[in-house]
């Protein structure tokens, strides 16, 4: 049987991928017998699966297909320093402390009433009265317990008043965390008031 040479046979045309760059919500978008678009969204690819326009591409949408995920490009250069903003003054900030009374805070290094509060309970002052069994020249001595005890025990400092001009000598001993005594002596039978003062470091 004899051969006929027809040459080259062109076979039909194929549809071309079309990259159209990023996702734009009013261009028109094509999958055709001529052109697949593809558009970059989202850090990703997207093929079109179906002509449509506005339909931005999603997981799950009939008319987009994602590809792949793009990779992530090198850090930009920074930017320039921005302009220096107005300085607000105090009151703007809700502050109506002066300007000096701000200053007695300089070198706090923690919460100051925390550290009133704890100096507070290394100092207990009160003041008691001694107004029966004071015989002349006799000692007596008095219990003063602190409403609060130290961890170590204090310095006590004590004052006597007899509200008249006899003579009241006394000493502090017995100095413990929960308290101390005072031994005194009068030259009369009266009424003996003592004032202190207890204190750590």
């Amino acid at each position: 049987m004899a051969e006929i040479d027809l040459g080259p046979v062109e076979g039909p045309k194929g549809t071309s991928m079309r990259f159209r760059g990023d996702w734009n919500g009013i261009a028109e978008y094509r999958n055709d017998e001529m052109f697949v678009d593809c558009v970059a969204y989202d850090n990703g690819l997207w093929i079109c699966k179906a002509t449509c326009s506005a339909q931005m591409p999603a997981d799950g949408s009939e008319y987009w297909s994602f590809a792949c995920a793009g990779m992530t490009g090198p850090q930009g250069d920074k930017g320039d320093k921005g302009d220096k903003g107005d300085f607000a003054s105090l009151e703007d900030l809700g502050i109506t402390a002066t300007a000096e009374e701000i200053n007695y805070s300089k070198g706090v290094t923690s919460n100051i009433q925390t550290q009133l509060t704890a100096l507070n309970s290394r100092m207990l002052c009160g003041k008691t009265t001694v107004t029966s069994g004071v015989t002349a020249g006799e000692n007596k001595e008095v219990q003063i317990t602190f409403s609060t005890p130290f961890k170590t025990a204090p310095t006590v400092v004590v004052t006597a008043n007899t509200g008249s001009s006899h003579a009241v000598a006394w000493s502090v001993g017995y100095i413990y965390t929960t308290g101390f005594k005072i031994i005194f002596t009068t030259t009369a039978t009266v009424s003996v008031g003592f004032e202190w003062i207890a204190m750590t470091n």
